[in-house]
């Protein structure tokens, strides 16, 4: 009788563990949502912390409503656009990224204050505070029309890091996903800080440039 009573309360008691357990489980993959956009605003430029291999983290720095590069040299004035494959991953520590999207073929408005184009849509990600952000460009390709130097041109091609891939990591303010809510995260390309008229003469702009000049924020 006692034996009977003592293995009732012992399977109770392992099924109070597991319902625990689960219940933590539930908790722990709670999930909100996440978007991200990528715009080239000439009236917004705001290069953000980079990542770089040597000391980690370059300092925070923010330049937004400034007119000029952060080496002081002018913006020239110009139009055109960047045809690119785009994806977005967010990260905690800089280390272990999450993937918002796949890849998204884009045609972008450079040195437009009314384009933005959207790469992701309340995508679900896990809970938790976040940090860093990753903006992957590949095949990218600009044309652009403006005057650089003294010179005027008109649709000169610029094929940034060749065509190949730009990884573009930068550290931002801390955003915290809750269960149900949504941030949105958004890149802004600041072209007018490396197209120059050495990229234009060259038809060439490296990855390192952009991924310098780039500003990202999040809402």
């Amino acid at each position: 009788m006692m034996t009977n009573r003592l293995a009732s309360l012992l399977m109770a008691a392992s099924a109070v563990a597991i319902l625990g357990a689960c219940s933590g489980d539930i908790t722990s993959t709670q999930s909100g949502h996440m978007s991200a956009m990528v715009t080239d605003n000439p009236s917004s430029t705001s290069p953000t912390a980079s990542m770089t291999p040597s000391s980690g983290f370059a300092p925070m720095a923010d330049y937004r409503g400034t007119a000029q590069s952060v080496s002081g040299t002018s913006s020239s004035a110009f139009s055109g656009s960047m045809s690119s494959s785009m994806k977005v991953a967010i990260s905690a520590d800089g280390q272990s990224w999450i993937d918002i999207c796949s890849p998204v073929q884009n045609t972008l408005q450079l040195q437009s204050t009314g384009d933005t184009t959207t790469l992701a849509s309340r995508t679900s990600v896990p809970v938790g505070t976040y940090a860093y952000v990753r903006l992957t460009i590949d095949g990218a390709n600009a044309q652009v029309t403006g005057s650089f130097g003294g010179i005027a041109y008109t649709d000169a091609q610029i094929s940034v890091a060749n065509g190949g891939q730009i990884v573009i990591e930068k550290q931002v303010q801390p955003f915290t996903i809750t269960a149900n809510t949504n941030a949105t995260v958004i890149f802004d390309l600041n072209s007018e800080l490396w197209i120059t008229a050495q990229s234009v003469q060259s038809h060439a702009a490296t990855a390192a440039e952009m991924a310098v000049e780039a500003g990202a924020a999040v809402e």
